[in-house]
């Protein structure tokens, strides 16, 4: 499968709280090419698991590669909005 498919599987993954087969499909994704948004779902799949430093990993590289929120899906930016304050990155994200 592509990156997009895999990181569309992984999402609904995700959804049914099968964290440790989203991340491997993310990953996967990631062995093909950097992505923001792939980080930002494994951050995700990896808080949902309660990976914390993991999480927090994955974030910031999604921070470093230049995450939007003001162009988020409104659902993903409540996401990404509980994320960035549950692991106290406040001070690296865009506000």
């Amino acid at each position: 499968p592509t990156p997009h498919l895999l990181d569309t599987r992984a999402m609904a993954k995700i959804a049914l709280g099968k964290y440790s087969d989203a991340q491997h499909d993310l990953s996967s994704a990631l062995d093909e090419g950097e992505s923001v948004s792939l980080r930002f779902h494994l951050a995700y799949a990896n808080y949902m698991d309660r990976d914390l430093g993991s999480a927090e990993q994955e974030m910031r590289q999604a921070i470093e590669l230049g995450i939007n929120p003001h162009i988020m899906h409104p659902a993903e930016r409540k996401i990404y909005n509980r994320i960035i304050n549950d692991l106290d990155l406040q001070s690296l994200a865009m506000n």
